[in-house]
């Protein structure tokens, strides 16, 4: 999540980061948690990780970096 991001148009910056830091914090306190109840141990927490990052960054800014995660 080092890469500049570009708001969607009309975004307000301050939303954004705001989001981004909710889901950062969040993801970090009950990823774990959340990899168990949702059957997904089988995956890295690494990995997992990764992929919340691009969703919420596609959700957030309209980015498509064109991986599935």
């Amino acid at each position: 999540m080092t890469d500049e991001i570009e708001p969607k148009p009309g975004t307000d910056p301050q939303v954004q980061v705001a989001a981004l830091t909710a889901m950062a914090l969040g993801w970090r306190l009950f990823g774990p948690f959340v990899q168990g109840i949702a059957g997904l141990g089988d995956r890295t927490i690494e990995d997992l990780t990764e992929t919340v990052y691009a969703l919420v960054r596609r959700s957030v800014v309209g980015e498509d970096d064109g991986s599935d995660g």
